[in-house]
């Protein structure tokens, strides 16, 4: 989760319930979960912020000082929130159903673009040496426990989110054991909040490394969600954006009730200009 000012986010969070608690609505319980605490309304600005790209945007340029410049730009983002998220009651203000829709989420951080200079000569020889760009080649670095009828559980299931992109859109993948030959890096981390994984992605035709990162969570995984995970984030590393529709996988806070891709995320995928990084 992206990790914003104290002094922004509590300016923030004192501007917004300064205007809500004015709201007639909010003299009664609706309000009272919010009002009783600015640590938790912080907290859900940052949370929707990490599955939110322009919200995230709006945050990072601006000063801790210019808070009353964005009050209308955030709340736009909250109504588009609560609209996706089917909401009833969609007027832009983390009430009581919000935020509980909110604190149950779990998403995916993003497709981070990289700048290719940022990679080391190792990395774009081992890239431009590559004899079949066509195919993803992945190297596990580590993965997260995954709880299951068998040890390395979660190996299992990522092989099976990449042969699941294979059936629905025709990716070519390969688990490779040496990493000179890998294209694609798979990694745990320890990401923030609920964010479950992110994607460090770059463009396919400009011979780019990437990578793709699964949060640690000890103790915390369930099937479906590693499942979806692994397959949200392979979709970013195939070239798909975050999708509008909230019952689509790639959409940024990932569905509880999907098991791997949809048939509108295979369609997407399959209009992609490549299907994967291009032949040498």
């Amino acid at each position: 989760m992206p990790v914003f000012g104290e002094q922004l986010l509590k300016n923030l969070s004192d501007k917004l319930t300064d205007k809500w608690k004015e709201l007639p609505e909010f003299q009664g319980e609706r309000g009272k979960l919010i009002l009783e605490s600015k640590n938790l309304l912080r907290s859900a600005i940052e949370l929707l912020a990490s599955v939110d790209g322009d919200l995230r945007n709006i945050l990072t340029q601006t000063a801790a000082n210019a808070v009353e410049d964005i009050i209308e730009s955030v709340e736009e983002r909250i109504e588009n929130y609560q609209r996706n998220s089917s909401l009833q009651i969609v007027d832009g203000v983390l009430g009581k159903f919000t935020l509980e829709r909110l604190f149950k989420s779990k998403g995916c951080a993003g497709a981070k673009e990289e700048d290719p200079s940022a990679l080391s000569d190792d990395a774009n020889n081992r890239i431009d040496s590559m004899p079949e760009r066509g195919w993803y080649f992945y190297y596990v670095e580590s993965l997260p426990t995954v709880p299951g009828p068998v040890d390395n559980y979660g190996r299992i299931l990522l092989d099976t989110a990449w042969m699941m992109w294979g059936q629905y859109a025709g990716v070519k993948s390969q688990p490779v054991s040496n990493k000179a030959l890998a294209n694609v890096i798979i990694r745990e981390k320890p990401l923030h909040g609920l964010v479950l994984g992110q994607a460090h992605v770059g463009n396919p035709y400009g011979g780019w490394i990437l990578e793709m990162e699964l949060d640690y969570r000890p103790g915390e995984w369930t099937e479906r969600e590693f499942m979806n995970a692994a397959c949200h984030e392979i979709g970013h590393i195939i070239g798909l954006h975050h999708s509008a529709n909230p019952a689509d996988l790639m959409y940024p806070i990932i569905p509880r009730d999907i098991f791997g891709p949809t048939l509108r995320d295979g369609n997407r995928a399959k209009a992609l200009p490549w299907l994967g990084p291009p032949v040498s």
